[in-house]
């Protein structure tokens, strides 16, 4: 492979490789290997791959004994004290080259050791054997290569306060460790008749009653959670809570899921979607619920103000303050993978993962409430 090289290049990148001067016959036309300019004429072509300083340490790293018969130090390696030097982990300097080369933080000289084969390097380097200090003298010298087995995973760089367990600020502290609220907000889907069809004789829509499973598949499909008007509102929102799970769980299948069903009240069930907090105050202007009594509700009423979609009625009879609601005053337009969705049980979350790939839905996660409650 002929791998043609700019003036510019080479005084760039000159402690790469090695050139030899070539010409293009009248016509030809070739590009620089690096940068793509035009060539035309007399030309540079690399002729060699120069092993760079950083490039022999991590191939000399990887050398920790050689083969050399002649060597006292380690031609002898059936003695018992030379044991260690063992031919199953044998190979060639070159084969140390191909452990380590990509791991070159240049990408230009990463990409042409990448294309490299033994004969695009003249061995004039420095190797020398890790155990006995003996001069190699080719790239197919025999030697014993490093071997590192990992008994664990790769571990992805956590941020600071996961690595130590500590937060610095303080309103952080309060806000991470809180057993009062959560730091992530819920939509929760309940049963719902949907417009499933409509004819085009007398455009009558046609509805059907949908599962608490089925309108959240809807609500994922749509990317959209759509504002509606509930009891005690005074105009259309979306509505989320941010209930700790010790609350959820009480809310779900506790005593007051008990309450709720006894007095035909609202019931909600274990499906819907959970947004971070922050996220949610700065995408979608999620802010709490305020609750107003009527008198104050009238203020607000006669007012320019545009609160009117966090209000929530309180009087005697009326009090949704447990809920630790928050709303958006519009349709939420979301994009799956910033939500975990929420399901009963695992076996719930495979289900739907299967049937959210076969629509190439990719969510942020899942969790199993139910599951979750057990432990709680």
């Amino acid at each position: 492979m002929m791998r043609y090289v700019c003036d510019e290049c080479i005084s760039s990148k000159g402690e790469y490789f090695e050139t030899e001067s070539d010409e293009l016959i009248d016509g030809d036309l070739e590009s620089c290997y690096f940068c793509d300019n035009e060539l035309v004429g007399e030309v540079s072509v690399i002729s060699s791959i120069n092993v760079t300083d950083d490039l022999h340490n991590l191939i000399q790293d990887q050398i920790v004994g050689c083969f050399n018969p002649g060597c006292v130090g380690c031609g002898s390696w059936d003695s018992i004290d030379k044991e260690w030097i063992g031919r199953d982990l044998s190979g060639s300097i070159y084969d140390a080259f191909v452990n380590v080369w990509d791991v070159i933080e240049n990408e230009d000289y990463k990409n042409l050791l990448s294309e490299a084969d033994q004969d695009d390097f003249h061995f004039e380097v420095d190797f020398t054997c890790g155990h006995c200090g003996c001069q190699l003298n080719d790239w197919n010298d025999e030697v014993k290569i490093k071997s590192i087995t990992y008994f664990i995973p790769h571990i992805p760089r956590l941020p600071q306060e996961l690595r130590e367990l500590t937060l610095t600020k303080a309103a952080d502290q309060i806000e991470y460790f809180r057993s009062d609220c959560s730091n992530c907000l819920i939509h929760l889907t309940k049963p719902a008749r949907v417009v499933e069809k409509v004819n085009n004789v007398d455009y009558e829509p046609q509805e059907r009653g949908c599962t608490a499973a089925e309108v959240l598949y809807l609500i994922l499909s749509a990317k959209k959670i759509r504002a509606s008007k509930g009891p005690g509102m005074l105009s259309e929102a979306v509505c989320f809570t941010e209930k700790p799970l010790t609350a959820l769980k009480e809310m779900l299948i506790g005593n007051e899921a008990k309450v709720r069903r006894e007095k035909n009240g609202i019931n909600w069930f274990p499906y819907g979607l959970m947004f971070e907090k922050e996220f949610a105050m700065e995408k979608y202007k999620v802010c709490p619920a305020i609750h107003l009594n009527d008198e104050e509700i009238d203020e607000i009423q006669t007012s320019s103000s545009n609160l009117s979609f966090r209000v929530v009625k309180r009087n005697k009879v009326l009090d949704f303050a447990h809920e630790r609601e928050w709303r958006a005053a519009s349709d939420v337009n979301f994009e799956p993978k910033d939500v975990v969705l929420i399901v009963p049980t695992w076996e719930q979350a495979i289900d739907f993962q299967k049937i959210l790939s076969e629509n190439q839905i990719q969510v942020k996660g899942f969790l199993p409430l139910l599951d979750v409650f057990k432990m709680i």
